[in-house]
């Protein structure tokens, strides 16, 4: 999956405006509630089939720590 995509759906995901989030955009400075929190763990696990370690999700600053959790499913 292109990264470009990957950082639409966190978009759907975490319902921001399109276009909003980047490779640096910092999770801490997007509201992101525990549902969206679920909606991104179902994301990984059912479309990129990935078991997401929640502690490695916890300390992700930016969305390129996202990306890196992806284990290179997302280039």
């Amino acid at each position: 999956m292109k990264k470009e995509d990957f950082i639409k759906e966190l978009e759907e995901i975490f319902i921001v405006e399109h276009g909003t989030l980047r490779e640096n955009s910092k999770l801490k400075d997007i509201d992101i509630d525990s549902t969206s929190m679920l909606g991104l763990v179902a994301y990984l696990a059912g479309e990129l089939e990935l078991e997401v370690d929640t502690d490695q999700l916890r300390k992700a600053e930016t969305v390129r720590d996202l990306i890196a959790l992806t284990d290179g499913k997302v280039q």
